[in-house]
């Protein structure tokens, strides 16, 4: 249930009565000032019931007075204080998830940099290594060759003094071969000549002179 009561501020005011437990607003008319002509009085115009009262031990019914504006006073300033309260939990949250993120940012700038130069270092690690390798390898290369080049040489000299001493023994064998050949020849002239002949006349009794 509500009530509108529209009054002359110029003739009436409005005073808190408090009664025991019981406060309640009154108007009353106000009284001349000293000196100041009063202004046409105006009836105020009340378009329902009076204001209802305020019982401390019943908030159920609409507030009057000063309780009312302490009321007030009161809710303004619990609510004022909750929502600043809440406003600054907020504002304290998202300054510490700012930080958060500041540190996590911070942390993976830091963490990237190393990374990046620890594969700079790997890189050039690897470069130095495939150098080191590519050298090895073509230096493996140049002594296989110049072993290879060495076995060549050798084994061509080898088989050149070889051949050399197989003719040797070749022709050695040759002129053995030929001094046999004319050691036979001279052998069976001989036994042609005198061993023979001589063998023959012993068996005829007779004695045969070969000149030599």
């Amino acid at each position: 249930m509500s009530s509108k009561v529209r009054i002359d501020k110029e003739q009436f005011e409005i005073q808190d009565v408090k009664t025991q437990n019981v406060v309640y607003a009154q108007v009353v008319k106000k009284k001349p000032k000293p000196g100041v002509k009063p202004t046409k009085p105006s009836p105020f115009i009340d378009d329902g019931p009076p204001p209802l009262l305020l019982d401390e031990t019943n908030g159920n019914a609409f507030p009057t007075g000063s309780l009312v504006k302490e009321s007030i006073f009161k809710l303004v300033d619990d609510g004022y204080r909750k929502f600043i309260s809440s406003q600054l939990k907020k504002a304290d949250d998202v300054h510490q998830r700012l930080a958060t993120l500041e540190q996590t940012q911070s942390k993976l700038s830091t963490d990237f940099t190393d990374f990046k130069e620890q594969v700079l270092k790997d890189m050039q690690a690897l470069h130095i290594v495939t150098e080191q390798l590519q050298m090895s390898v073509q230096k493996s290369i140049d002594q296989q060759e110049k072993f290879a080049l060495s076995v060549h040489d050798q084994f061509t000299e080898t088989a050149d003094h070889l051949g050399g001493q197989l003719m040797g023994v070749l022709k050695e064998l040759q002129e053995v071969s030929n001094n046999h050949k004319h050691m036979v020849t001279s052998l069976s002239l001989i036994v042609s000549s005198y061993v023979c002949p001589t063998v023959q006349s012993e068996k005829q009794g007779k004695k045969i002179h070969v000149k030599q």
